[in-house]
């Protein structure tokens, strides 16, 4: 991501990049003011076709609020599959005690791993 200020206009600029064989457009936001970062996290994916990494940095600027993701693609042996881009996303940052899990069908809600019982989250 780069941020940079042309004509006293603030412009926010992710660089795409490739999913396999399509490529993910570059993209721009206008924003009121500089962008600061407000919260930052990484979610981690894994199968037997290899392992990939997004990482979301959500940032403030003015009343603007948005997050960028970065994700990197490792394929395991045997497979070929190249992915690496970044783009604007619509992730929130996980609220502390939450805790999901995806079904194949979406994200669910589930008991966090690290609760303790009788302590109010």
């Amino acid at each position: 991501m780069i941020a940079y200020q042309t004509n006293g206009r603030w412009f926010v600029r992710v660089e795409g990049g490739h999913r396999n064989r399509d490529t993910v457009p570059a993209e721009t936001l206008e924003v009121p003011e500089k962008p600061q970062p407000v919260a930052c996290w990484r979610d981690e994916h894994e199968d037997s076709c290899g392992h990939g990494t997004s990482w979301f940095t959500q940032f403030r600027a003015g009343d603007v609020t948005f997050c960028v993701e970065s994700f990197v693609w490792h394929p395991a042996p045997g497979y070929s599959w190249l992915e690496s881009w970044e783009s604007f996303s619509d992730m929130e940052p996980p609220q502390m005690g939450e805790a999901w899990a995806w079904t194949g069908n979406g994200w669910e809600p589930i008991e966090h791993p690290m609760s303790a019982e009788g302590v109010s989250q």
